[in-house]
């Protein structure tokens, strides 16, 4: 069951697609829409810092923003 909040994306069909943005790739709103994304197989785009997360995991495809550091 989606949060009050997240019921805008009840409207969303497997002709669409959805992107997400988190960099520890565990905020509960997201993944909450995220799985009711699944059942319907909507696309699902995530840009995030850790791909080894659960929304990594549920996404259709991800790409990695990792800090790099230097001396």
């Amino acid at each position: 069951m989606l949060e009050e909040s997240n019921w805008n994306s009840t409207n969303v069909k497997t002709a669409d697609g959805a992107l997400f943005v988190s960099y520890r790739g565990q905020n509960h709103s997201q993944l909450q829409v995220m799985r009711y994304f699944k059942q319907p197989r909507v696309p699902m785009i995530l840009i995030t810092g850790r791909p080894e997360s659960l929304m990594a995991e549920l996404a259709t495809v991800w790409t990695f923003t990792g800090m790099s550091t230097t001396s």
